[in-house]
């Protein structure tokens, strides 16, 4: 037998694994792990989730849950739903109706599940979840309308859902007790509402009170508020059941959009650890698959998969849809992409077992079919919704923009040969007249400091991928990095040099290479020779090359040649920089920055890809 110490650090290594995998295929990592949860458990039988955890599997299930809802709804910003917020509230109310009585009535009749399963079926199919969407949308890339609407869904919709749930299973459960109380039912869901509501906002102000006067030191913030989530969550379903959900959803869109407070360390901490979380889950909840009840369902289970898919996620979305400003490829979209995760499978499991105590013996059958639903949504739409996202138009443009700290003569130039070469470029800078000259040569200007408030509000980063940071101020070039880098990552964060290669400056003033991303052409070619360069006549070249001229030869024809860029056959950017390994063959474009004799100096360089 193997050591559960093994299969938890299997658990983590694979769920890793999977992420990995997702990004090199670009297929969303869901997938992976769903069909991996499958294979060591019911396939293979090397993950029993129960003997692993023992009776910690479902608050396990439970905290992870809620840690995810939480980091979903604290990068929920308000100023998003100012043209979606109409779309939005109709999908959580009519849309979370019309999903629950069609589903309801089409596992009753086309499957043999009693009707107060097929209830709870119902309500449950309400659910999909951040767990399943966000690294949806993370891979798809769909247009920002169709992307803020599904992310405010799943996060909404999983309270409302889950509550739904507990409302039709409390409802069945008084049933069989030999009564039918409505007014019960109708308590039970005032209590969440109410418990929710309050727990939510108090404690989302009152954490949020404390950062903005910041009596919460930053090495303890991620601690804190992960230990605050589970405590709410807790505390919450501790005083009535099931309203820790709404708590927490509650709580981080009260702190997201609290005016003062820096959230950007704890959202990139909740991030990574909501990515383990819904690795561990979803494999976790997949190895508890029943494969023959599953397989039992047939051609009725399969019917109803369509239908769910193909009928009711349309019909859904176009009631919610009728007046909205969304064209015809972006509700496609939305009627396309409606997976179910982890709160549907963790929710589904968790009331099959107490219906089962109360002497439903179908109850199993609630989780084949929830499976049956999540395994064919998410399959089904993980191969093909990028596929339908490019058809019709509702994707992004490929993140092949560069935004450029800085409009002065140095920034226009890099920009202006950048643009003639196809690429998309945005300059930022918060001198009036540098910013009226960029604009006056055409080129796409924001005036203003690029890490400010009104910036992170107001600035549509949409297809840019990479960021220059190219003024003549070392210090706000490193905050600007700093800044960018947990954007664009570091890998795609570049800095010019403004130190004098005569200057060596002290390693305890230097900002680590870390969190500066790569140096802007190399350590040698600062933005003061930049500048004197372009100002003494220097000119941008763009040179294709081939078997008979080779870059070599480039730097032979011009002694004085500084190399800035190159651009493969298929039009992707390269910048050089120090200590590289990437070498432009015959094909590439070179655009360099050709310098008179006089004033050429030997300028050797390594390149990077």
């Amino acid at each position: 037998m193997i050591d559960n110490s093994i299969i938890l650090a299997g658990l983590i290594v694979s769920g890793v694994a999977c992420q990995w995998l997702s990004w090199f295929t670009r297929i969303p990592a869901i997938l992976f792990l769903l069909f991996l949860g499958i294979a060591v458990g019911p396939v293979f039988g090397v993950l029993h989730a129960e003997t692993l955890l023992g009776e910690s599997f479902f608050p396990f299930v439970s905290l992870g849950v809620a840690v995810i809802l939480f980091e979903g709804s604290l990068s929920l910003n308000l100023r998003e739903i100012q043209h979606i917020g109409k779309v939005i509230r109709n999908l959580v109310t009519i849309g979370c109706v019309v999903t629950a009585v069609l589903s309801c009535l089409l596992a009753g009749l086309l499957t043999d599940i009693p009707w107060g399963l097929a209830a709870v079926f119902g309500a449950i199919m309400t659910v999909s979840g951040p767990a399943v969407i966000t690294p949806m949308l993370r891979t798809i890339r769909p247009t920002p309308r169709v992307g803020r609407i599904l992310k405010w869904e799943g996060i909404l919709i999983d309270p409302i859902g889950a509550t739904l749930t507990v409302l039709v299973y409390e409802f069945i459960q008084s049933y069989y007790g030999g009564h039918s109380d409505f007014g019960a039912v109708a308590l039970v869901f005032l209590k969440i509402c109410g418990i929710g509501i309050l727990s939510g906002f108090t404690f989302g102000y009152g954490y949020g009170w404390l950062l903005k006067r910041h009596l919460i030191p930053e090495f303890i913030q991620n601690t804190t508020s992960l230990g605050l989530v589970f405590l709410v969550f807790a505390g919450s379903n501790a005083i009535e059941h099931e309203s820790g959900l709404l708590s927490v959803t509650v709580m981080g869109l009260v702190l997201g959009n609290m005016r003062g407070v820096d959230l950007r360390m704890m959202l990139h901490f909740k991030e990574s650890l909501s990515m383990l979380l819904i690795s561990s889950l979803f494999i976790l909840l997949a190895s508890r698959l029943d494969l023959n009840a599953f397989l039992e369902l047939g051609w009725r289970g399969a019917l109803l998969l369509i239908l769910i898919q193909f009928v009711i996620r349309p019909l859904t979305v176009w009631l919610c849809t009728l007046k909205a400003d969304l064209n015809k490829g972006e509700k496609v979209l939305l009627s396309w992409i409606t997976p179910r995760g982890v709160v549907a499978a963790a929710v589904s499991s968790l009331i099959a077992l107490r219906l089962e105590e109360l002497g439903m013996h179908q109850a199993p059958m609630l989780v084949s079919l929830t499976f049956l639903v999540i395994i064919g949504t998410v399959t089904f739409e993980c191969l093909t919704a990028r596929t339908v996202a490019k058809k019709f138009d509702a994707m992004e443009p490929e993140s092949r923009g560069i935004l450029i700290a800085g409009a002065n003569p140095v920034a226009r130039a890099v920009a202006e040969v950048l643009k003639k070469n196809n690429f998309r470029v945005l300059l930022g800078d918060d001198s009036r007249a540098e910013v009226k000259e960029a604009q006056m040569a055409g080129l796409d200007s924001y005036y203003g400091n690029l890490i400010s408030e009104h910036a992170n509000t107001n600035l549509d980063l949409i297809g840019y991928g990479r960021f220059f940071a190219l003024t003549p101020e070392r210090e706000v070039n490193h905050l600007a990095c700093t800044h960018f880098a947990l954007e664009f990552g570091k890998a795609h964060v570049y800095c010019v040099s403004t130190e004098s290669k005569k200057i060596k400056t002290s390693q305890k003033r230097d900002v680590l290479h870390h969190y500066r991303g790569f140096t802007l052409f190399g350590e040698k070619i600062t933005y003061a020779k930049l500048a004197s360069l372009l100002a003494s006549g220097a000119k941008f070249r763009s040179t294709k090359l081939s078997d008979g001229f080779t870059l070599e030869d480039l730097q032979e024809e011009h002694q004085g040649v500084l190399l800035l860029f190159a651009i493969s056959p298929k039009g992707d950017l390269q910048i050089f920089v120090d200590k590289g390994s990437m070498k432009p063959l015959s094909g590439w474009t070179i655009i360099s920055l050709v310098q008179s004799p006089d004033e050429a100096e030997a300028t050797k360089m390594e390149i990077v890809d």
